[in-house]
């Protein structure tokens, strides 16, 4: 928990005039380029009980550009500091043993597992893609995919009920053991869809990988399966979130890990890289790369670009585009959704 009286200070030290309601503060927002008509725009409560529930960290809220998080998080951002010094800095002489204790958690050099969910999950009914199948609608899948250049192994067309002449993608954990399953449609339908959340697990659960690298390799965050296949065809380690959100569980996955962030190269992949930098800062993940790939009329994501090229353009546009993600780009990118 914070303290109260150590943020209040920390904040009219850092930014300026603020004012005290209750155990709400206000200060100038600091996300606006312009500063003239930001006046106590900026919302902080340190005790962080919201409607959605209790933030240890504290919570904030810009009005000017609905950027919101945690206070821990606000630090970092202001002070440049590392989760642990944050939470040194606003949480008080009678909270640091119990904040160190939180950091050296979080911090633990193992990745998240499923263990507590005890799922018995299955694949649906389906059957192995393959050219071999006297069933068309196979055939139809197995056709699709080779366009897309995407290898049929591993890969299932469903049979029965709502899953029926949908692609089946299996999530597997490093050791092999299935955790998830997402489905791709051929035709109408929901383009994706996935078991339901009383499986025990949800999608915001788990990550996608084809292949499990060791601690310390660099993974590239996609949005899609298809695309962190496509990459892992490239001689990448590509992993997928299964949209442009990021839980905690699944930052959980990636501990340990140097992050890229390769999202989309359209306005809702931007989108998803804003969010996504933010909710790593808010746990402690400062160091992390980006990349998209170029944006045309026939290319916004990596699987398009690899259709229209092969994999040692993706390798190099990769190897020559990859930059460091800084707070300044950030900031440019906030900028640019804001509604004059």
């Amino acid at each position: 928990m914070i303290d109260f009286d150590t943020f209040v200070e920390w904040a009219e030290n850092r930014l300026g005039d603020i004012r005290i309601t209750g155990e709400e503060i206000r200060a100038n927002s600091i996300f606006h380029p312009t500063r003239s008509d930001t006046k106590f725009r900026l919302w902080m409560k340190p005790s962080g009980d919201t409607k959605k529930g209790e933030r240890h960290d504290g919570v904030y809220h810009c009005f000017d550009t609905d950027q919101k998080g945690t206070l821990i998080g606000l630090v970092m951002i202001v002070d440049k500091c590392s989760y642990g010094d944050a939470c040194v800095t606003v949480g008080g002489g009678g909270n640091l043993a119990k904040l160190e204790q939180k950091v050296r958690e979080f911090f633990e050099n193992k990745p998240f597992t499923l263990e507590e969910l005890q799922t018995t999950l299955t694949l649906p009914p389906s059957i192995p893609l393959t050219y071999k199948s006297t069933d068309y609608t196979v055939i139809d899948a197995c056709l699709m995919l080779e366009k897309r250049k995407i290898p049929l192994d591993g890969l299932f067309l469903g049979t029965e009920g709502k899953y029926k002449n949908r692609i089946i993608i299996p999530y597997y954990d490093r050791d092999g053991n299935l955790i998830y399953f997402n489905t791709r449609a051929m035709g109408k339908g929901a383009k994706y869809l996935g078991p339901e959340k009383d499986i025990g697990v949800g999608k915001d659960d788990v990550i996608y990988m084809h292949q499990w690298p060791k601690l310390g390799e660099k993974v590239y965050l996609t949005e899609g399966e298809f695309d962190a296949m496509t990459l892992n065809l490239c001689g990448f380690y590509g992993a997928a979130v299964g949209g442009k959100n990021l839980s905690e569980k699944q930052i959980g996955f990636l501990k340990g890990y140097d992050i890229c962030l390769a999202l989309d190269s359209d306005k809702a992949g931007k989108t998803g890289l804003m969010k996504m930098y933010h909710k790593f800062r808010e746990n402690g993940v400062l160091n992390m790369t980006y990349i998209t790939p170029p944006k045309t009329n026939d290319i916004k994501d990596w699987n398009s670009l690899y259709q229209e090229t092969d994999t040692v353009f993706v390798q190099t546009y990769i190897e020559r585009n990859e930059k460091k993600l800084t707070e300044r780009d950030f900031f440019n990118m906030s900028f640019e959704f804001i509604k004059v």
